[in-house]
């Protein structure tokens, strides 16, 4: 039997979306397969992905509840259908329940550890239903196995035709959202022990949830990743990680040194961190060619920042659709002809060493 149970999101704010997903990838059981900020994208996405459960923020189809959560219960009758709502109204979670929905859980404060773990825990109770209810069926639906692209044009794999890997890279870079945490592990911890550039990373994430990501991450992995602290120097063979809820950035100090700046300027891309804000940084400071890793997210973080650094000197590999939990990030890069090659996410790690040795040894030509 096949315990894995597949889950999709829809939320309108991409703040609540990070969390959400954070909160889902770090549940056992529970694969995210895609994520979403509108109704139209959500029935594409169930009509392809085929969840199992489908969690909704109510605000979403605040204006159409009547027509719009009907209409998932009658189409996609084998998907459990959970509202999540900051507020609960009497007689709210009666009605939503009569629309279709099978579950309706209050959203928490985010400030309350405990309000944290009680949603934690509610939205376990949910797959730990469906995985009951498998038990007693002879038969059941398969879990998706490899996420599929939730959208775009099909983009070649491997290295574009006229992609030069330019000599001398200084640094290696990625960007990373939805479906982030679960991809990492299949990155991080296949890069060597000794690495003579360091790896900056972005991934979108609320602060509490730094922590076990570092841990989970480090567990498995040779190189030495932690959450970066501001003020350190930027050395080779590490993996710094922006702290979750703060950019994260470079600078040089008095003695031109490369440190880490760590700060809490307004969001960009409405995140933070922001990975357009580490690549900026980087363009401005690294003093040499940087390699971007673009990576499964929602949204455009990360292609401005890409923009600025193929103005100085970089390499930039995006995550193929067919393996993004969510094809976002990537394909806004894909579709603004800045991605030098698409990678399946289980090459990346090997691409990522690969490329370093073509560019020290001095680069690749035409």
């Amino acid at each position: 039997m096949d315990e894995n149970v597949n889950v999709v999101i829809a939320d309108e704010n991409i703040s609540s979306l990070n969390f959400l997903t954070t909160v889902v990838e770090d549940l056992k059981n529970m694969l995210l397969v895609g994520a979403c900020k509108d109704e139209k994208a959500l029935i594409d996405i169930l009509k392809k992905k085929e969840p199992d459960i489908v969690f909704l923020s109510r605000s979403l189809f605040e204006n159409n509840r009547e027509t719009g959560i009907t209409e998932i219960a009658n189409q996609f009758p084998e998907i459990q259908i959970v509202i999540l709502s900051k507020k609960t109204e009497p007689g709210s979670k009666k009605s939503y329940l009569k629309l279709g929905a099978s579950h309706f859980i209050q959203k928490p404060d985010l400030g309350q550890v405990a309000s944290i773990q009680q949603f934690s825990s509610s939205i376990r109770a949910v797959a730990k239903s469906i995985i009951r209810r498998r038990t007693l069926k002879t038969t059941g639906r398969k879990a998706i196995a490899s996420p599929k692209p939730v959208s775009g044009k099909n983009i070649p794999l491997g290295k574009k035709p006229n992609a030069v890997i330019p000599r001398g890279i200084k640094a290696v870079a990625i960007a990373i959202s939805s479906g982030g945490p679960d991809a990492l592990m299949e990155v991080i911890p296949y890069l060597p022990a000794v690495m003579e550039v360091p790896v900056l990373l972005v991934q979108h994430l609320p602060d509490f949830a730094t922590p076990n990501l570092v841990k989970r991450i480090a567990k498995k992995s040779k190189i030495v990743i932690h959450a970066a602290v501001d003020g350190e120097l930027v050395l080779p063979g590490k993996v710094y990680l922006a702290p979750g809820g703060e950019h994260m950035a470079i600078k040089k100090d008095d003695q031109g040194k490369l440190v880490i700046v760590i700060n809490q300027d307004p969001p960009v891309n409405n995140v933070r961190p922001s990975a357009d804000v580490m690549y900026a940084s980087l363009a401005q400071y690294i003093g040499g060619p940087v390699l971007a890793v673009v990576m499964t997210g929602m949204g455009n973080d990360g292609l401005m920042g890409v923009s600025k650094l193929k103005e100085k000197a970089c390499y930039c590999i995006t995550q193929s659709a067919e393996t993004c939990a969510v094809y976002g990030m990537p394909k806004m890069v894909d579709d603004a002809g800045m991605s030098d090659e698409v990678v399946p996410l289980r090459s990346i790690a090997k691409r990522i060493v690969e490329i370093l040795k073509v560019s020290k040894s001095g680069g690749s030509k035409k």
